[in-house]
């Protein structure tokens, strides 16, 4: 629809026929293919490669001004941020899960669309009842009292959403992140303490990180070109606190330094092994493909994934893809497919009608994983023999205390 008013004449009708309230689909592995091949993994993965490409070489303080839109946008997390003054958390006693939360969560849910209106035009006001979904999942679950990894997801689908919408401009694009994307992770890091979340479907020291991911694919971004500052530098306490206010990989280790005690090898193992890394450029690679494998491939995160008009599946192929799974056997989804890349939404604010990223020409990809070193092994069961623990690459570093080898 092209006309730009806030009113519902007859050309703007159609848009309360295209939006719909955004629903999960994925309940099996076998609907893992049919995911990565859809419109809404296709536009995710732009967005998230557009995203950092805007912000390669680029420290907060050099992001543009930002534009009315993602002040708007801002102005919503503020008022979310407000919440969880009028809802302390109570008297508890247990590792996680305050109970508070489900309070903040519940006001969250009444005030949702009158907040998330402030941050949508009038043209696009239809468009709620498909982006309010997506709005309350960035917050954690209010049943379990969590957060991890597939929250982040829904609130990257939000802005994704924001610009096909083109809401967002591709002059926004570093602004959503240095400015936006940054003010939301210390919203839900101040969520993550006050209530005690419990990290949603973590690895513990197996994993990359609690809560997170994409702050350090987005943050090597930032980091690449930048010869101040190396991969060898991660570990180092003193190093986050001098660079978190710049760089949002920093500000993640900082983060982990006041969360957490002991050596820094020993409760994140990952993040110390992507240390070795000999450059930003091959950490920002490597950190894409896990991030497909590790969160976009794994069930247990994308099953909570919601699909709309703005980032839709074919349901029909899931139906059939589970019945020839069930006949031929399952077959686990290919962890590294096929990386998509592009620019984001155009910038023709004259016209209100949705961008497809997905039908752009895309760029030819990002560099392949060559050096990216392994999380290690889990603790193995042979047999009835005793558990054996497997050590890291980083760990036997640790141990001889260099990175040179011995």
């Amino acid at each position: 629809c092209p006309c730009p008013c806030p009113c519902l004449c007859y050309r703007c009708l159609p848009l309360w026929k295209m939006f719909k309230v955004p629903v999960k689909v994925l309940t099996d592995k076998s609907h893992i293919p049919v995911w990565e091949k859809s419109e809404a993994y296709a536009k995710i993965i732009t967005f998230i490669q557009a995203i950092g490409d805007s912000v390669k070489s680029t420290p907060i303080s050099e992001c543009p001004e930002p534009s009315k839109a993602v002040t708007n946008f801002l102005g919503v997390l503020d008022e979310v941020d407000k919440l969880i003054d009028e809802t302390p958390p109570v008297e508890f006693n247990l590792r996680y899960g305050n109970p508070a939360f489900r309070d903040f969560h519940a006001s969250l849910s009444e005030r949702a669309e009158k907040l998330l209106s402030k941050a949508v035009d009038g043209a696009h006001k239809p468009a709620l009842k498909e982006l309010v979904p997506y709005f309350l999942d960035s917050f954690g679950n209010a049943t379990r009292i969590d957060y991890g990894s597939g929250h982040e997801l829904a609130f990257v689908a939000l802005l994704c959403c924001f610009g096909l919408m083109k809401i967002f401009h591709q002059n926004d694009s570093a602004s959503i992140c240095l400015h936006i994307f940054n003010r939301y992770l210390q919203l839900v890091r101040r969520l993550q303490r006050t209530y005690k979340l419990e990290p949603a479907g973590s690895h513990g020291v197996w994993g990359l990180d609690d809560y997170q991911f994409l702050c350090y694919y987005w943050g090597a971004s930032q980091l690449i070109g930048q010869e101040e500052f190396t991969p060898k530098m991660i570990p180092q306490k003193e190093m986050a606190l001098h660079a978190c206010d710049e760089y949002l990989f920093f500000d993640a280790t900082k983060f982990i330094f006041e969360s957490k005690t002991g050596p820094f090898f020993e409760h994140s193992k990952y993040l110390f092994d992507i240390s070795g890394v000999p450059s930003w450029s091959k950490v920002h690679s490597g950190l894409l493909k896990m991030y497909k494998a590790e969160v976009l491939n794994k069930l247990p995160i994308v099953q909570h994934f919601m699909f709309g008009y703005l980032l839709p599946i074919d349901e029909s192929l899931l139906s059939s893809e589970k019945k020839e799974t069930q006949e031929m056997g399952h077959h686990d989804a290919n962890a590294y497919g096929k990386t998509w890349g592009g620019p984001v939404p155009s910038t023709n604010s004259s016209s209100t009608t949705a961008v497809d990223p997905s039908q752009v020409d895309s760029s030819t990809g990002v560099m392949p994983m060559t050096s990216f070193p392994k999380s290690g092994s889990k603790p193995i069961q042979v047999d009835d023999q005793p558990t054996i623990a497997m050590r890291t690459g980083g760990a036997r570093v640790a141990e001889r205390g260099s990175f040179a080898k011995k």
